[in-house]
C-alpha cells in the first residue's frame, strides 16, 4: 500500500486586499505544488 502523506498550514494571515490575497494564495499552491514534485521524485529514485 502506498505511504499517503498530509500537508499542515500552520498559520494563516489575513490580508485586506483582495488582489493581493489572490496572489500571494497562487504564489503558495505554486510552492506547495513544486515541493509536492520534487518529494514525488525523491521517492521515486
Amino acid at each position: 500500500m502506498k505511504e499517503k502523506k498530509t500537508l499542515t498550514i500552520k498559520s494563516i494571515s489575513y490580508v485586506h486586499d483582495p488582489e493581493a490575497a489572490k496572489k500571494w494564495f497562487e504564489l503558495y499552491v505554486n510552492l506547495v505544488t513544486e515541493k509536492l514534485i520534487q518529494e514525488r521524485f525523491k521517492s521515486v529514485d
